[in-house]
């Protein structure tokens, strides 16, 4: 797994996903704590925004159905990427574009499953 939380072993294993073609591991959990901790500086929430793309890309219809078992799962995933706009200021305005870019481009892929 390239994004890994320190409460990863408390995460239902329903959240990992096999992404091809390398068929390593992916936890949308650990991924998504990531994302959403006001903690973690945008340098290092790059590759978990990276690791949702991947995710969502090559496991699009397995992760789409697991998400619509829970509606308040999307919808917590679509408000952190675009909260993610609004609420940082720790890097310049160039970082700061393109972050917001990766971000619209993940929800834009989330949204279209």
């Amino acid at each position: 797994m390239e994004v890994c939380t320190s409460s990863h072993d408390s995460h239902d294993r329903k959240w990992v996903f096999k992404v091809p073609p390398s068929g390593g591991a992916s936890c949308l959990a650990c991924v998504m704590e990531m994302l959403e901790s006001p903690d973690v500086l945008l340098i290092r929430k790059r590759p978990a925004l990276e690791e949702l793309r991947t995710l969502l890309g090559a496991c699009g219809a397995r992760a789409a159905r697991r998400l619509r078992e829970d509606s308040r799962v999307p919808l917590n995933i679509t408000l952190v990427l675009l909260g993610e706009r609004s609420a940082r200021r720790d890097v310049n305005v160039k970082g700061q574009k393109k972050f917001w870019s990766r971000c619209f481009a993940v929800c834009t892929r989330f949204l279209s499953h």
